[in-house]
């Protein structure tokens, strides 16, 4: 029995009798993480992806076990409020990522299926809520949400707010305006929008000062909002090297750039991540131009250059928009080599960590409450699909994508409707994209046969 087996016999065994052993038998399986992460080298990919998948893993572990100084959020949630008052994130993705990890989905899901809420929902959210219902997900100091892009937390965070037995939470959401026009720099109306989002933003920040009765120190706020501005603009420069370079890319390190960006955007830890990446893509860039140009160096070694570089084309770059299926090995033996598979195509970008990278320009952190209402209203994630849609377009042909395909995450409404358009969208620019049914948390809507099928014919067609 693997150690992860055996934890999860531990833990479901603790389940419904001991929900606070179960929590604590989490949190020191997710210490091995968080000890690899900092032994981890962070001169190679897997060992940056390494290092801050272990701070994710710490700041899950405070979060079950330190929840007083927690505030419960979803992945679009502006953070640096928190950080720069000595807050932990407590968000449900990251946390239903590990759990699914752990191998114990299926319990909590099933939990809360039991009191009505319907399969059909998000599994990332229902195994949160089933976790609350097991009395292992532990009550944080307050719930704070976003109406942006997710429909699952509109209902969840209420339901997790509500408590029958009075003990309600407060719960503050930011209303984010639904933007269904472009709109330019400088219009009034989308200042307008700007400014109401940026007011309630700071009240926001008023009410997790006081719940933790804490005094709020501005330069530590408009520090925060500087170190998540470097933090996208770096990503924004890893993309634009994408196309000229080739990286071992892996489920769970394009899930860790979109956490960079998202929940734990602010963190001197996302930072460090962001460079990392960057530092590695210039490696790779400079090692990569100079075989190239050692190949081309006489006509036959041109022309044996052409071979080769043929040859490297065999694997295809994928750009993938949504979350991803990093708990499922068949899907990761295809994109990922080990030491017992080779991987069949290569990840080069996912949509949902560049959604701010197109207004870096505006963003101003001395203005930390303007700053963070422009990340929420003039992302990609707000408005229409066709402008989410549109910005991947062009991150997957700035990342030279052979490919595209959009995870149709279960439960997930949103990028389920948009998935036919993106199709469309796609080919007709002449990028083939494959539409996935799969599911991010909950193993019974994940077949993997028929991934693993539908994966390999697609990737099939770009050796032929």
């Amino acid at each position: 029995m693997d150690s992860v087996v055996f934890l999860a016999h531990l833990v479901e065994g603790s389940l419904p009798n001991h929900p606070l052993r179960a929590r604590k038998l989490l949190a020191a399986g997710y210490k091995t993480v968080a000890l690899k992460g900092k032994l981890a080298k962070t001169s190679s990919y897997a060992g940056a992806v390494d290092s801050f998948n272990g701070f994710i893993a710490q700041t899950i572990i405070d979060a079950l076990m330190r929840p007083q100084n927690a505030v419960m959020l979803n992945i679009y949630l502006p953070c640096e409020p928190l950080y720069a008052l000595g807050a932990t994130a407590m968000f449900p993705e990251g946390i239903s990522v590990y759990v699914t990890c752990t191998q114990l989905s299926l319990p909590f899901v099933q939990a809360a299926e039991a009191v009505g809420i319907p399969e059909s929902f998000c599994s990332y959210h229902k195994q949160m809520l089933g976790m609350d219902m097991a009395g292992v997900l532990p009550k944080p100091a307050m719930i704070a949400n976003t109406t942006l892009a997710c429909d699952a937390n509109q209902l969840s965070f209420r339901l997790l707010a509500e408590k029958p037995d009075g003990s309600n939470l407060y719960r503050s959401v930011i209303e984010v305006p639904y933007v269904g026009a472009e709109l330019k720099p400088g219009d009034e109306e989308r200042e307008a929008l700007v400014c109401d989002v940026a007011s309630q933003l700071e009240k926001m920040t008023e009410d997790i000062a006081r719940m933790f009765d804490r005094e709020l120190s501005e330069e530590a706020l408009c520090k925060r909002c500087e170190v998540s501005l470097q933090t996208v603009k770096n990503t924004k420069e890893f993309l634009a090297l994408r196309k000229d370079i080739s990286l071992p890319t892996t489920l769970t390190g394009e899930l860790c750039q979109l956490i960079a960006t998202h929940n734990l955007c602010g963190t001197d830890e996302a930072l460090e991540f962001s460079e990392h990446l960057l530092e590695l893509a210039k490696a790779a860039q400079k090692e990569q131009r100079s075989e190239r140009e050692q190949e081309q160096g006489s006509a036959h070694e041109k022309a044996q250059g052409a071979v080769h570089e043929q040859a490297g084309k065999k694997k295809p770059r994928i750009f993938w928009l949504h979350t991803l299926p990093n708990w499922q090995q068949s899907v990761m033996d295809i994109f990922e080599t080990t030491e017992a598979t080779l991987a069949k195509a290569e990840i080069v970008g996912n949509d949902m960590a560049y959604d701010q990278i197109d207004f870096l320009e505006e963003l101003e952190p001395s203005k930390p409450y303007d700053f963070m209402a422009r990340r929420l209203v003039l992302g990609s994630s707000n408005g229409p699909a066709t402008r989410r849609i549109k910005a991947a377009l062009a991150e997957a042909q700035e990342a030279g994508a052979d490919g595209a395909i959009v995870f149709a995450h279960w439960g997930c409404r949103q990028t389920g409707g948009l998935a036919q358009i993106a199709k469309d969208t796609f080919e007709a620019a002449g990028i083939p994209l494959l539409v996935l049914d799969g599911d991010g948390c909950d193993s019974r809507n994940a077949s993997d046969g028929q991934m693993v099928t539908r994966l390999e014919a697609f990737i099939e067609q770009f050796s032929q």
